[in-house]
């Protein structure tokens, strides 16, 4: 039924261990089971491993005696390999797609259900789908310390009705994240994994043809794992440009999940954004939601995007109303500590941490772009926009000018920059952009810059047109 090939995955598995030193397959050796690996050379080893993987060699504990290894990093996706082969070879494997496929057909003894673990009031509770409905249902703390579970996987369970006959509870699980529950138990947290600093980007320009998207492109570059601010004053376009940048990452050649965490927004903006940029997922939420509302959102989007960077995943989260999170959790934390126009140290906190959360991992990235609306005579949106300015890897400015029309919306290239640009800038693009830094508003204008981009075909003729330009 599972349609796989046990012997093409131990030829990929042999290949794999080939290509790698002896330190390497030894730390494979270790956390697969294999019994004294430092004592093998290393054909030796490898015919161990897949042994084991075919599972003529039963595994042993991992061992915690004697001197600790000198690193411990090894090959997660091939240790996960060698034990979805030992699985599948016992039948394990087999068995469980079709439990899978038995639950989520209802075909099953007990009706089962694919949904998400969220955390409310405290507990644990399974969300998904029953007859159309919306449902959380209890989810006990047992299963979730025995498979070492955390809010956002995504799971499979069945569900049957609790001693009293009152409610539905989940009896059992059959999946996590569409793998076994116990390969769930030996993945590493997000918080635990080494971070990395950008050093590649999203190349948003070749997908579009919009010379806004291009200059960001050139001057600000969204780079894989970063924190961006975009800042704006009211009505200069940074939903559009949101929107622009979320269509643009759809077409770049990346396998990349987009939410688009709408906070606070007008409801016909949302319903816009909604019908406007298809294939990314948008979790919103209107002025009138309440701060509660609001927190559970973002903690929602966040857990499940960590959980696909546990996986290898990137990730990009788009946040439109940075203000609007402070706000909500201004008002949801302790309204009694805060009058109105103070801030809450604790409410910017929860807010620090969401952005804190991009980073560049050794597999994987969460990457966020968040707005910030500026210029509002608000003293907390300037305390705000300071803040998170302070922290940001790079900051995107909008101007208040609109250009007659022809470009919307317009960078403010005085105001924008980014750190480490080294990591991400060609040496012609850095000499540009620090040219540019320099001569704004005096040898070169914001409509100059535009309508050289718009002449060019591409942005390595620009980067040689704007430094003849500015010489």
């Amino acid at each position: 039924m599972s349609g796989i090939n046990l012997q093409a995955r131990l030829e990929k598995i042999r290949a794999v261990l080939d290509g790698k030193n002896l330190h390497e397959i030894r730390q494979v050796g270790r956390y697969v089971g294999v019994h004294r690996p430092t004592d093998m050379k290393k054909e030796l080893l490898i015919n161990y491993i897949l042994d084991l993987a075919q599972n003529k060699i039963a595994p042993v504990p991992l061992s915690k005696r004697g001197a600790p290894p000198k690193s411990k990093k090894y090959d997660a996706d091939i240790v996960n390999e060698v034990k979805f082969c030992r699985a599948l070879s016992s039948g394990e494997q087999v068995e469980m797609e079709k439990q899978i496929f038995a639950v989520c057909s209802n075909e099953g003894e007990n009706k089962g259900y694919k949904g998400i673990l969220v955390k409310l009031n405290g507990g644990y509770f399974f969300k998904t789908i029953i007859e159309k409905n919306v449902c959380h249902v209890a989810f006990s703390n047992d299963l979730v310390n025995e498979f070492k579970l955390c809010y956002g996987d995504v799971l499979t369970c069945v569900l049957d009705l609790n001693k009293n006959k009152t409610a539905l509870e989940v009896s059992s699980v059959i999946s996590v994240n569409d793998d076994r529950p116990q390969l769930r138990c030996e993945r590493e947290k997000f918080d635990d994994l080494p971070v990395y600093y950008c050093n590649e980007k999203y190349e948003m320009s070749s997908g579009s043809n919009d010379n806004t998207l291009r200059l960001i492109d050139f001057f600000t570059p969204l780079g894989v794992g970063q924190r961006t601010i975009i800042a704006a004053p009211e009505q200069t376009g940074k939903t559009t440009l949101l929107k622009k940048i979320a269509t643009a990452l759809l077409k770049c050649n990346r396998d990349v999940k987009i939410y688009a965490l709408l906070i606070g927004g007008r409801p016909e903006d949302i319903a816009d954004f909604k019908r406007t940029v298809t294939g990314v997922e948008t979790v919103s939420s209107s002025f009138d939601t309440s701060g509660a509302e609001n927190a559970f959102l973002v903690e929602y989007t966040l857990e499940r995007a960590k959980r696909l960077v546990e996986m290898g995943k990137e990730v990009v989260i788009l946040c439109d109303g940075l203000n609007n999170l402070v706000q909500s959790h201004n008002a949801f934390i302790n309204v009694t500590k805060s009058a109105m126009g103070e801030i809450n140290v604790d409410a910017l906190m929860e807010a620090k941490k969401f952005f804190a959360s991009a980073r560049k991992v050794e597999k994987g990235a969460l990457t966020i772009v968040a707005t910030v609306t500026t210029q509002t005579g608000d003293p907390i949106d300037d305390y705000v926009y300071r803040q998170f300015t302070a922290v940001s890897n790079a900051h995107i400015t909008l101007a208040l000018h609109y250009l007659d029309g022809e470009f919307f919306p317009v960078l403010d290239f005085a105001n924008s920059g980014m750190r480490m640009d080294n990591a991400l800038f060609t040496a012609c693009q850095m000499r540009a952009v620090n040219k540019v830094k320099e001569a704004i508003n005096d040898k070169i204008t914001c409509e100059e810059i535009y309508s050289l981009i718009n002449d060019c075909k591409n942005n390595e003729e620009f980067c040689k047109k704007l430094i003849e330009r500015l010489k």
